[in-house]
């Protein structure tokens, strides 16, 4: 198996705004692309607001292939 670092960047310091902000700025007509794939109001709506994300679940590279979340007790680890 070979050896990765997995970090996560902090995209405030490489914007003016938060990318929630910036996302929130954007009209449907910018968003051509986003509705092409995503032509539910619902799953659009979704895709541009904030979500969560379970940094403290992604402890490794090789989480990020699993194809479902764990139960909600591997989140609360103490």
């Amino acid at each position: 198996m070979v050896e990765r670092e997995l970090r996560f960047i902090d995209s405030y310091r490489f914007t003016l705004a938060s990318l929630d902000d910036l996302i929130k700025s954007l009209s449907s007509d910018q968003c051509k692309n986003l509705k092409k794939f995503y032509p539910d109001e619902r799953q659009f709506s979704l895709l541009k607001r904030k979500g969560v994300y379970p940094y403290d679940w992604v402890d490794s590279i090789d989480t990020l292939v699993e194809s479902s979340l764990s139960s909600k007790d591997a989140f609360f680890l103490g």
